[in-house]
């Protein structure tokens, strides 16, 4: 959308000085849901080889408290993609400032964003936007899942280059929600020949062995937007993060 020069001059300098009068949040909470209305977008360059962050500044108008009634710097991967394109993303179709979006963000980077500024780390991270609420509580608990598992095999996607290609792996789950215990598990793994501590929450993994026991954030999801890959019939999860060592503890979305 096009904006006059000095109407979006004087419209930066003022998110500027809204981010810089606004420290983070102290909650714990790693996720959380908001209703918030957009004032500004800062679209970067159309995602390509390298998959890039955008910033929109919004204003929080439901939420938890210590983002309730604020401003809210959030990171919003290949902005130009509506978010219809992409599994548990929502209905949002453009980012239109002055509109009402329902926001689930994260203080950690689990979509594997490449390029992007987090404002000194007062950004979230985008997981999905929508015009309509967001499926919340229970679902959200199904949805996504910490497991320890063990590693039985891989199946090795190409190499990720103008695609974001997914491999898949098969672990046997030794513990996590009753549902999944003892029960085998395909996981799709975005960009496999990339190791784990290469993306900021995605946990110390450097390479996947099979025999090892690694510790998963897994999402029924597709939050970090890989292109091509086998959810072999639907009953895959996609990997947000793993690691040798257990992962920090995140607790349950937040409620606004």
């Amino acid at each position: 959308m096009k904006r006059h020069v000095v109407a979006l001059g004087v419209a930066l300098l003022s998110w500027a000085g809204l981010a810089m009068g606004q420290p983070v949040s102290e909650s714990t909470d790693r996720y959380a849901y908001v209703r918030a209305r957009l004032i500004l977008v800062e679209p970067q360059a159309p995602c390509g080889i390298s998959y890039s962050g955008s910033r929109a500044l919004y204003m929080v108008q439901e939420g938890p408290d210590g983002l309730r009634g604020e401003p809210l710097e959030v990171v919003v991967g290949c902005i130009e993609m509506p978010m219809t394109e992409w599994d548990g993303m929502g209905d949002l179709k453009t980012f239109v400032p002055g509109d009402t979006h329902y926001l689930r963000i994260s203080r950690d980077n689990l979509r594997g964003v490449g390029l992007y500024d987090d404002k000194g780390g007062r950004a979230w991270h985008l997981l999905a936007a929508s015009l309509q609420p967001l499926q919340r509580s229970a679902a959200s608990a199904i949805r996504e899942a910490d497991v320890r598992a063990v590693l039985i095999r891989m199946e090795r996607g190409p190499g990720c280059g103008n695609l974001f290609v997914g491999s898949n792996a098969l672990y046997v789950v030794e513990d996590g929600p009753g549902f999944l215990k003892g029960r085998p598990l395909e996981v799709v793994v975005g960009c496999i020949e990339m190791p784990m501590t290469g993306g900021e929450g995605m946990g110390d993994l450097q390479a996947f062995v099979p025999g090892d026991t690694h510790y998963l954030r897994i999402s029924r999801d597709n939050l970090r937007k890989v292109e091509v890959y086998d959810d072999r019939g639907g009953s895959a999860w996609h990997l947000l993060a793993a690691s040798l060592t257990p992962l920090a503890t995140q607790g349950p979305p937040a409620n606004p």
